[in-house]
C-alpha cells in the first residue's frame, strides 16, 4: 500500500529515479490516505502533521514545523525549503538542512558550530511570498556568517525541485543516482565560476574548494559586498577605471554618481534607521567599499581576482562553458531528423543548405572562441519569417540575457552608448536604409573595431574592449547601405512567414522540448568549424540588391554603364533611349570611351535643369576624369572612359592604331 501512495504523492513532484521507498526519511513516519476525500496526511516522529490535497503541490502544516537535517562530517551542506527538496536530499546522500516551509518561525542557531567552515550551498526556491529568501537574508548575517554561502543558479528552472524533475524526466537522462549527482555537481562547479573541469575529476572535495574560491570575495566584512539573495550576488565598488561606483547584480552592472549609490545602500541595508543614521552609516560604508576595476574575460572564472586587483563580471551559460569532448561535421541531414524544429526555423531562414551551413559555421566559432567575426549577418524578409524566435530562443539561451541586447535604429543613432557595455552579442532590430546612412559609421565600427566609448547620461566617458558580435534584423529589401566595396554584411532573405510552414505555437513548444539542458545549442558548439570561414562574407543575390538599391540615382546609373547593362538602362529610362543606345555604339566604336557631350545628353534627359547642373559637375567622381582623346584619324574628342573593351577599334587608320592601343594603356 505504501508504494501506492508514494507513487501518487511523488508522481507529480519528484523524479521516479529518486524515490526509494526504503530511504531514512520514511523511518518513524505515517502516511496515510483518507479513502474518498482524495487527501493525503503525512506525520513526522514529532506527530505533526502534514496535509496536502491530491490537486494541489501545497502542504498545510498542523502542530510544530520540524526542520529536517543530517549533519555529518561532509564540507558541503544544502540549505532548501520544502518537503519535495528534503526527501529528494535526503535519497541523495548529501547533507542537508530543509525548512518544510518558508516561515521565518524557524530556528537554526542550533547549527551553527556545525556549519562553520563549511560549504553551504542554498537551493533557489519557487515560493511566490519569497519569505525563504528573508530566511536566508536573516542567517547570511547570523548563522551563516562563518560559512562559505554559496547560491546554486539552475538556469531556467525555477527552483532545484524543477531542475530535477526536467532533467530527469528523460528515459535515457542518467542510469543511476551517482550519473546524476556527478551532473549536479558539475552544474554547481560551473555556477561557482568554473568552466575547465571535467564530470569525472570534480569530487566533493574539489567542489568544495571551488565553493569556497567563489565565496570568500563575496563575503566582505561589510555589508557592501554580499548575496542578498538564493540566485545571485550584488557587489558594491568603486571602478578607478571608469571613475564611477558600481553596482553588480542579476541584471548586470551599473555604473552610478556616488549620491545614488548612496540611496541604493541607505534603501537596501538601513531603511529601517532613521535618515540621519542611515546617512551616517551610508555614507561610512561607501567611503570603505573596496576598489576593483571590472572586465569581461570568458576565458577567466567569474568573481574577484586573488590580489583583489580586478572584478570579472562574466557568468558563463551552460552552452559557454560546455566542455567539447568531439566535434562533428555539419551534418543538415543529421539537424533535420535529431531537431526537427530548430531546422524549421533555420530552413526558412537560411533558405538552402550551403547558407545554413554558413550560419551555424558562424555561432559555433563565435560560441567557441566568444571573438569577433567582424562579419555581420543580416536577415531581412516579411515580418514574421522567424527573425525574432531566432533571438529568443538561440541566441540569448547561447550567450546569456545579461550579455545580448536588442535595439532599435533610435538606439544606435543616440549618443548614449550604455546599453552596449560588456556585451557578446547585439541585434539591431526594424533597419531600413533610411535610417542607416546618419547610423552607417557607428554599425561599422560596431562590428569591427575591438573598442568602444562609452557614454551614459550624467557619467563621464571611458573607452572599453569591444567583444560583441552582431545581427541586423529587417524587413525591407535594403535594410542598410551596403557600400559597393562591401566588407561587413552577409545579407540573407527569407519571404516565407512560419506560420505558412508550421503551427507558430507548436514550433515554440517544439524548440523548449529539444533545447532541454541546451542540446542543441552544444551541439552547435560541437560542430568543426573554420575561423576563416566564419570570417568571410557569403556573397548571395539578396547583398547584391541591397547594394544596388544603397546606390544613389546617379551612383546607379553610373554603375549600369560601367557593366554594360543597356537594356536596364532602357528599361529604367525610356526617355533616354537614344542617348543610351548613342553611349553603346561609342563605347563598341572607341574602345570603351563615350563623348562627354553624349553622357551629359544621358542625365539631362533624366534630371530637371537644376539638378543636372549639379550632376554634370559632380560626373568625375562616378566615372573618372574626362580626357581629350583622338578618336579617328585625326579627330578628337573629350571623352569618358565607360568600360573596358578588349575589341580592336575598326575605324582607326592601320598606320596610328599600335599609338593609339598604347596610349590607352595608360589611361
Amino acid at each position: 500500500m505504501i508504494n501506492q501512495v508514494m507513487e501518487s504523492l511523488l508522481s507529480a513532484e519528484i523524479p521516479p529515479i529518486l524515490w526509494n521507498k526504503d530511504a531514512d526519511s520514511f523511518k518513524g513516519i505515517s502516511l496515510t490516505q483518507y479513502a474518498g476525500k482524495n487527501r493525503l496526511l503525512f506525520t513526522v516522529p514529532n506527530r505533526s502533521t502534514i496535509i496536502r490535497n491530491a490537486g494541489s503541490i501545497k502542504w498545510k502544516w498542523q502542530g510544530k514545523q520540524p526542520i529536517f537535517n543530517r549533519l555529518t562530517d561532509k564540507n558541503i551542506v544544502f540549505f532548501a525549503s520544502g518537503v519535495a527538496e528534503w526527501l529528494i536530499l535526503d535519497w541523495l546522500g548529501f547533507d542537508y538542512i530543509v525548512l518544510p516551509s518558508d516561515s521565518k518561525k524557524n530556528s537554526i542557531a542550533e547549527f551553527k558550530e556545525k556549519l562553520k567552515d563549511k560549504a553551504v550551498v542554498i537551493l533557489p526556491d519557487n515560493d511566490q511570498s519569497g519569505s525563504f529568501k528573508g530566511v536566508v537574508e536573516t542567517l547570511k548575517t547570523t548563522t551563516l556568517k562563518d560559512s562559505y554561502v554559496f547560491a546554486a543558479d539552475f538556469y531556467d528552472d525555477k527552483d532545484f525541485r524543477d531542475y530535477c524533475r526536467r532533467v530527469l524526466s528523460k528515459p535515457d537522462s542518467f542510469k543511476d543516482k551517482d550519473a546524476f549527482i556527478e551532473s549536479l555537481f558539475y552544474n554547481i562547479w560551473v555556477c561557482a565560476g568554473g568552466s575547465e573541469a571535467t564530470d569525472d575529476n570534480i569530487t566533493e572535495d574539489a567542489l568544495f574548494n571551488k565553493i569556497k574560491g567563489a565565496s570568500l570575495p563575496l563575503l566582505p566584512e561589510s555589508k557592501l559586498v554580499s548575496k542578498i539573495d538564493n540566485k545571485y550576488h550584488i557587489i558594491i565598488f568603486y571602478d578607478p577605471s571608469v571613475k564611477e561606483y558600481a553596482i553588480f547584480d542579476n541584471n548586470g552592472l551599473k555604473y552610478n554618481k556616488k549620491e545614488k549609490v548612496l540611496e541604493y545602500v541607505k534603501n537596501m541595508y538601513f531603511k529601517n534607521e532613521s535618515l540621519k543614521e542611515a546617512e551616517k552609516k551610508a555614507r561610512l560604508l561607501i567611503h570603505n567599499c573596496p576598489v576593483y576595476e571590472t572586465i569581461l574575460d570568458t576565458k577567466l572564472l567569474f568573481g574577484i581576482s586573488d590580489d583583489n586587483y580586478y572584478f570579472n563580471i562574466f557568468e558563463p551559460t551552460e552552452v559557454i562553458s560546455f566542455n567539447v569532448s568531439e566535434r562533428y561535421d555539419i551534418d543538415i541531414d543529421y539537424i533535420k531528423t535529431r531537431f526537427p524544429y530548430h531546422y524549421t526555423l533555420l530552413s526558412n531562414l537560411f533558405n538552402s543548405t550551403e547558407r545554413l551551413e554558413y550560419f551555424l559555421n558562424w555561432l559555433s566559432y563565435i560560441l567557441n572562441t566568444c571573438k569577433k567575426t567582424r562579419n555581420c549577418i543580416v536577415l531581412t524578409g516579411v515580418q514574421g519569417s522567424g527573425k525574432g524566435v531566432l533571438y529568443d530562443y538561440i541566441i540569448r539561451p547561447a550567450f546569456g540575457d545579461k550579455y545580448c541586447e536588442k535595439l532599435l535604429r533610435r538606439d544606435i543613432k543616440s549618443n548614449f552608448t550604455g546599453l552596449l557595455h560588456n556585451k557578446l552579442f547585439v541585434v539591431v532590430d526594424e533597419m531600413d536604409k533610411r535610417s542607416s546612412y546618419e547610423i552607417l559609421d557607428k554599425i561599422k565600427s560596431y562590428i569591427t573595431d575591438t573598442s568602444i566609448t562609452i557614454e551614459r547620461k550624467g557619467i563621464d566617458s571611458f573607452t572599453t574592449e569591444n567583444k560583441f558580435n552582431m545581427m541586423i534584423f529587417s524587413n525591407s529589401t535594403v535594410p542598410v547601405k551596403v557600400e559597393q566595396s562591401n566588407r561587413r554584411f552577409s545579407v540573407f532573405r527569407s519571404d516565407v512567414q512560419i506560420k505558412d510552414v508550421i503551427d507558430p505555437n507548436l514550433l515554440i513548444e517544439g524548440l523548449k522540448s529539444e533545447s532541454l539542458s541546451f542540446e542543441f545549442l552544444k551541439f552547435i558548439k560541437s560542430l568543426r568549424y573554420s575561423e576563416k570561414y566564419a570570417e568571410t562574407l557569403f556573397t548571395t543575390q539578396e547583398g547584391e540588391v541591397a547594394k544596388e538599391g544603397s546606390l544613389s540615382e546617379i551612383e546607379s546609373i553610373c554603375n549600369k554603364l560601367k557593366e554594360g547593362r543597356w537594356n536596364e538602362l532602357i528599361n529604367d529610362y525610356p526617355e533616354a533611349e537614344e542617348a543610351i543606345e548613342l553611349i553603346k555604339e561609342e563605347t563598341k566604336k572607341y574602345n570603351g570611351f563615350a563623348l562627354t557631350a553624349t553622357v551629359s545628353l544621358l542625365f539631362n534627359k533624366i534630371f530637371d535643369e537644376r539638378e543636372f547642373k549639379k550632376i554634370r559637375k559632380k560626373l568625375y567622381l562616378y566615372l573618372g576624369k574626362a580626357v581629350q582623346k583622338r578618336l579617328t584619324g585625326e579627330e578628337r574628342g573629350c571623352c569618358y572612359k565607360i568600360i573596358d573593351e578588349k575589341e580592336s577599334i575598326s575605324m582607326i587608320r592601320p598606320g596610328i592604331r599600335h599609338k593609339i592601343v598604347e596610349e590607352m594603356q595608360y589611361l
